[in-house]
């Protein structure tokens, strides 16, 4: 199933979101539907590449410690 551009603008004409799950590929070739071998399932819940999560991840972790300094800088001045 795709969602396509009448979803998007339906769903922000109800003012509700569209969500992404998880995408699952099976291996169908000459198969019954209950013998499909799943081959890859990949989250993409989001609809970031795993770059953009690792980079969104590497940011978040350096701010922390940058607070972390921040706080341990501000505790010694006193």
């Amino acid at each position: 199933m795709k969602t396509t551009k009448e979803d998007f603008e339906l769903a922000a004409k109800n003012k509700k979101e569209v969500r992404f799950g998880k995408s699952t590929t099976y291996d169908v070739d000459n198969q019954k539907d209950d013998q499909k071998k799943v081959i890859d399932e990949k989250d993409i819940s989001d609809g970031r590449d795993e770059i953009e999560k690792v980079r969104q991840q590497m940011e978040d972790e350096e701010r922390k410690q940058l607070d972390a300094i921040k706080k341990m800088d501000e505790w010694r001045a006193k």
